[in-house]
């Protein structure tokens, strides 16, 4: 029974560290047969170890946010291209006299923003 128990423990407590190890790590946690024996060397190494994950996280995390930084600037960028795009499009037909609800329903701008490019 107590066995058992002990070594449902051991098994569960490297699954829990498995978990959140890194690839140095991974290979020391796997040599452990007994987690109560080899309690001196977890304590040593869980600084180490754990720093190096936190490490780890903030990296992906930065990573993580540049990529969608960058990916939000860059739609961002192609909007802001496209809007204009579509206000040189409004100007030029403006100059050739068009009507201002032509320039609406050829540009999809609104009749204000039309109107404002006239001044």
């Amino acid at each position: 029974g107590l066995q058992k128990l002990r070594h449902a423990f051991n098994q569960w407590i490297k699954a829990m560290l498995l978990r959140r190890a890194s690839a140095p790590m991974i290979e020391e946690i796997e040599t452990i047969r007994d987690i109560f024996e080899e309690m001196e060397m977890l304590t040593q190494h869980k600084e180490t170890w754990f720093d190096g994950a936190m490490e780890e996280g903030w990296k992906k995390g930065l990573e993580q946010g540049l990529e969608k930084g960058l990916e939000k600037g860059l739609e961002q960028g192609r909007e802001e291209g496209r809007e204009e795009g579509l206000l040189t499009v409004a100007r030029n037909l403006l100059k050739l006299g068009r009507p201002v609800e032509e320039i609406v329903a050829a540009t999809g701008l609104g009749t204000g923003v039309i109107q404002s490019l006239m001044h």
